[in-house]
Formats: structure tokens, sequence, C-alpha cells
């Protein structure tokens, strides 16, 4: 009799902590809301909180839609991309997701997870190798450069994306600079357009390592072909770099007020000039 009753007790105060409950996700809003009020509102803030107008946004819904196959949940494609734009965007945490768009740790964590795979599906449809079979119209408009440069596809160099890592991981991805970081390959044309994307290599990782790492996975740069690199990566077959030991840069050259002195400065100018166009590109990404 005793246990029956400590038993109802149990029971009865249960129910009363689940009717006390108060839900944590109450704002007056929802996830929906808050992306429509972003996307119609100011065009500053749709690039202040989603880094991208609301224009881009958009297509990119589109493109993610036509490659979703099994859609996570009961939510809008656009809805899922701001949830991934927002974490990505401002290394925001789950947490600070969960209580912009209402939803549970568990809904964000897979939205998140949902999104990086269709971007994985769309990269292969924008992130492609040029023809081969055609010289770029900067290059052959240019008699500085064709015909010398015909085969040249574009250029390529790594950047430091800033990274968060767990701390047994940050020694490892600390660069040169002193913050973390990945060491990302990325490869250009003259279109400004990225061809190519190798990521996931730590800070420390030198800038040629993390080529040789791509070439053996899947780089491929056909015979007769090449890129511009700069003086961090070995001339080997399809990376074409500049001479060692001879003033480089347009600044350097510049900043000794004469025109190049023998072949191999006006070799090194005609490359700067060119391989400058994955510098521009990186600028722009990062902007």
């Amino acid at each position: 009799m005793v246990l029956i009753t400590i038993f109802v007790i149990i029971l009865a105060t249960m129910k009363r902590l689940r009717q006390r409950a108060i839900p944590y996700n109450d704002l007056p809003f929802s996830g929906a809301d808050y992306t429509a009020a972003i996307l119609g509102g100011n065009p500053r803030r749709c690039v202040s909180v989603f880094r991208i107008p609301a224009s881009t946004f958009l297509f990119i819904s589109e493109q993610l839609l036509e490659s979703e196959v099994e859609p996570v949940l009961n939510l809008m494609i656009e809805e899922q991309l701001a949830i991934f734009l927002y974490i990505v965007g401002h290394n925001n945490s789950n947490w600070q997701a969960q209580d912009c768009f209402q939803h549970s740790g568990e809904t964000i964590s897979r939205v998140f997870r949902h999104i990086v795979e269709l971007f994985v599906v769309i990269s292969e449809k924008f992130i492609s190798s040029p023809p081969v079979n055609q010289t770029h119209g900067h290059i052959k408009s240019n008699p500085k450069f064709s015909p010398f440069f015909d085969q040249c596809l574009g250029a390529l160099d790594g950047v430091h994306i800033p990274a968060s890592v767990p701390a047994m991981q940050a020694a490892a991805h600390q660069n040169r600079k002193g913050f973390l970081s990945q060491n990302v390959l990325g490869v250009c044309d003259f279109s400004m357009k990225f061809t190519y994307l190798q990521v996931g290599w730590e800070g420390t990782a030198h800038d040629l390592r993390v080529l040789e790492d791509a070439r053996l996975k899947d780089f491929s740069i056909p015979s007769g072909i090449f890129y511009l690199g700069d003086a961090g990566y070995a001339l080997d077959w399809g990376i074409l770099v500049p001479y060692r030991g001879t003033r480089y840069h347009l600044q350097e050259q510049g900043m000794a007020n004469q025109r190049p002195a023998n072949h191999k400065e006006l070799f090194n100018l005609r490359h700067s000039s060119l391989r400058n166009i994955i510098e521009q590109s990186f600028g722009v990404l990062k902007q």
C-alpha cells in the first residue's frame, strides 16, 4: 500500500511539472517568418545577416531545391539556407541558431548537414575545369600574352580561411600569421571563376603540399596545358612559376622605376600580370 501511494505521488508530481514546463522556443515569430522578413526588408540587412544579396540568396535556394531529393523535416529550402548562412557567415553556434530560428538543436544540426550535402552536389555544376581547346579572350586579345600563354587555363594559389577547431587541433591549424585557419587551394580562370577548390588542410600545411595532395586526388592538368603559380610552388608539369632571384611582382618593378632589364624580368612581369587574377578572385571572395 505504501508503494502504491508513493507511485501515485510521483505520477502527480511529474504531471504538475509537465504542466508548469514553459517551452523555450516561444517567440511570436517562426524561423520562416524571420527569413522572410530579412529577405523582404532593407537590402543591407540581408547582406549583413546572410552575407549575400537577396537575389543571390533566392538563386542559390532554387539551385539547392532542384538537387534536394530527400527534404529535411518540413522546412522550406529558404529557411534551411538561412540557418546555414547564419551559422557560417558569423561563426554562430548551434544554440544561437536555435534562438534565432526557434528550432531544436537537433533540427539545426540536421539542416546544417543537409545543406552542406546539397552544396557538394551542386558544386559540380558551378566549379568545373574550363575548356582546354580554346584560348581565353583575356590572353588572346593581348599581344603581351599571346601566343606565349595561349595554353594557360588560369592561376592557382593557397588562401588561409579562418577556422574554428577543437582545442586539441589548434596547434595544427595555427598558421604563420598566428590565427587558426584552413589552407585552401583555389584555382580560377581569367574570368575570375573558380574551377577547382581543395579544402580541409590545416593552416600549418605548405601551399606546395596542398597542391601535391590535390594532384594525387582529382586535380588533373591535361598534357600541354598549364596554370600559373607563385614562387611558393615548384616548377612542374602543368605548373608555370616565375624565375627565382629575379624581380617579380608589379610593385617590385615599379619601385625600381625602370623597364625590365632582361628576358627573365620581362617574363616575370607578364607572369605576375596574369597570375594576379587569383589574388583578385580571393579578394572578391573575402568581401
